[in-house]
């Protein structure tokens, strides 16, 4: 019995810890790029962009969705990119 409980709580801290992992965001151009994940800091949703027609492959997208965004919201801090590169939800940091 302890040693099960003992498993249940080495399995709870784990998942614990993997749950509020922190990564370093890289940046094009000057604006972070989340993709698939969320900034841990507070931010300000600005609005949202789609892909546009763009057909390369994402590292060849991801300056012109920053392009995009700069164009649109110049205080522009942020991108959050969906797993398929569809659309860009355009953030600035409080």
């Amino acid at each position: 019995m302890i040693k099960l409980v003992l498993c249940l709580m080495l399995v709870a801290q784990t998942s614990a810890i993997h749950s509020t992992g922190q990564a370093k965001a890289d940046q094009v151009d000057g604006v972070f790029i989340f993709v698939s994940s969320k900034p841990t800091e507070p931010y300000i949703d600005l609005g949202a962009i789609k892909r546009g027609g763009f057909l390369e492959q994402p590292s060849d997208m991801l300056p012109k969705l920053v392009k995009q965004a700069k164009k649109k919201y110049p205080e522009c801090t942020g991108l959050i990119v969906d797993i398929n590169f569809e659309k860009a939800e355009m953030i600035t940091f409080k």
